[in-house]
């Protein structure tokens, strides 16, 4: 409405809907298709999103269990991967970064507006091992699940855990339940 400002640790980020009207050459979704998507202010009655933001969902499915679902931004290592994981999974593109770079960061960025990421679970090596934490959203979980860095004795950066960061080695033992 614009008299309050909007918070930075806004909530209604994510709802599940039909949809009611497309834009103009849109193809890959029709006028009564189910499905959710992740966007501050959500909590609307009519909330317009970009194409590359919607998911469908089954007829199965509730809008509520719809709206929990999380965005998925991944790592791969060759063109072939990335082909696997979008036509596989559906994942899309630009959700799909290299893991030989640190243009991740650049890009998770972008795709997340500069809130960064909730949970990571990480596998990057040596120069690459400190990318994740300059990506992380407030509160932000990193599991790591590789070795080679405790066996080579890397060490890392200490200011994520001014953003309440929390850090879980899930390579040397299991997490209690």
């Amino acid at each position: 409405m614009g008299i309050v400002p909007d918070s930075e640790y806004m909530l209604r980020l994510e709802c599940g809907g039909v949809v009611k009207q497309l834009g103009a050459g849109v193809e890959m979704f029709k006028v009564g298709d189910r499905g959710c998507m992740l966007k501050g202010g959500s909590h609307e009655n009519r909330v317009r999103t970009h194409v590359d933001r919607w998911y469908m969902i089954p007829d199965t499915m509730a809008f509520q269990k719809a709206a929990t679902l999380p965005s998925i931004y991944v790592t791969v290592g060759t063109e072939e991967k990335r082909q696997f994981l979008e036509s596989t999974y559906g994942i899309p593109r630009s959700q799909i970064f290299s893991s030989r770079n640190t243009k991740i960061e650049q890009g998770i960025l972008r795709e997340t507006g500069d809130r960064g990421i909730d949970c990571i679970f990480n596998s990057l090596v040596g120069e690459l091992l400190n990318a994740p934490w300059r990506i992380f959203a407030d509160g932000g979980t990193m599991v790591e699940i590789g070795k080679r860095d405790i066996i080579d004795r890397n060490t890392l950066a200490m200011e994520p855990f001014d953003t309440n960061a929390l850090s879980e080695l899930w390579a040397c033992h299991s997490p209690r339940t």
